[in-house]
Formats: structure tokens, sequence, C-alpha cells
């Protein structure tokens, strides 16, 4: 059973020893070191979610990562996801599947979203695979640069026309809880 939480402040140390695993950061576009300090900073940046939102992801009572909505624009109602399975035991376990159609679902139907894309690094090939399977569109791979640095990327999109036309026949685990802002 899934719960999705609004991360809170209590949940910032699990979340910078989580950001900075080097198996986790090794595909990100951030650096792999963040102070206490710059947790909090960032934490304060992102609380109120108008651009920015965080949930930490409960698998059966457990905190096992976080999901995200980020670059939220209201304008032209896109924003760019993000699913993090930070705890070993729970990758490859066909979870993220379940994860992401929670997210789309919360995107689509409660922040009224258009448009859901982001960048994956082309060398982080599991989620792009999942993306793939789940119903994203791939495009890529592009040279992209970020904090100084090329990476190879695939942009991922899904619309919210095809979750209308999928949501009722896909099966997966509805959150039991999903925390709104």
């Amino acid at each position: 059973m899934f719960i999705f939480r609004r991360l809170a402040e209590s949940d910032l140390e699990k979340m910078r020893a989580w950001r900075t695993a080097p198996d986790i950061t090794k595909h990100l576009f951030t650096k792999p070191t963040i102070t206490k300090e710059d947790q909090i900073k960032w934490f304060e940046g992102i609380k109120d979610g108008e651009s920015y939102r965080c949930w930490i992801i409960n698998y059966d009572g457990r905190d096992i990562g976080f999901c995200t909505l980020s670059d939220i624009d209201w304008t032209n109602r896109t924003a760019d996801p993000g699913t993090f399975i930070c705890e070993a035991e729970y990758r490859g376990k066909g979870l993220v599947k379940h994860i992401v159609y929670n997210v789309l679902r919360y995107g689509f139907e409660e922040m009224n979203l258009l448009k859901i894309l982001g960048p994956i690094v082309a060398a982080n090939v599991a989620p792009r695979i999942s993306y793939e399977k789940i119903g994203f569109k791939v495009d890529g791979p592009f040279e992209e640069i970020k904090s100084g640095k090329a990476f190879d990327i695939f942009t991922v999109t899904f619309l919210s026309t095809d979750w209308e036309g999928m949501k009722g026949s896909i099966e997966y685990d509805v959150a039991k809880e999903f925390e709104g802002y």
C-alpha cells in the first residue's frame, strides 16, 4: 500500500542522505554534496509548492524514496516528473509503475496539468525503459549542458489526453493517501 505525503522539515536529514547517495547522484544534474544548510535553504524555497512539489513515498509502512513534480509552469500547465526509489531493496520490484501512475493522476486530475515532461540522463537506462513502458513518449538522445557539464539525455513526455484515454484501463495500486498542496 502506498502513501504519498508532502515533504516535511522532519524529513530533511533523510532526504539529504538520499540526495547525496552515490547510487542516486550519479544520474542527477545536481551536485553530489549537500550541506545541512543547503538542504534547509532548498526546502524553504520549495515548501509552498508553487513551482516544485515533493512527496515522500511510503510503501507498506516504510519510507522508500521520494517523487516530485518540479519546474511547474502554471501558464502552460506543465511539470517535470521525478521518481526516486532510494532504498535499494525496493528497486527492481515493479513499484515505479504504481508510483508514476499515482503522480500522473495527481498531476492531471488534481493540478489540471496538460503535459508532464522532463529529461533523463541517457546512462540511466532503467527509468527510461520504465517511463516508456508506462506510456511516456521518449525522444532523444540529445546533448544538454547542466551545471556546466555535458550530458546525453532523453526527454520523456506524457499528455493529459493520453491519461484520459488510458486511465480506466490500467491496473495500478492507487495510493491510500496522496497529500495535496
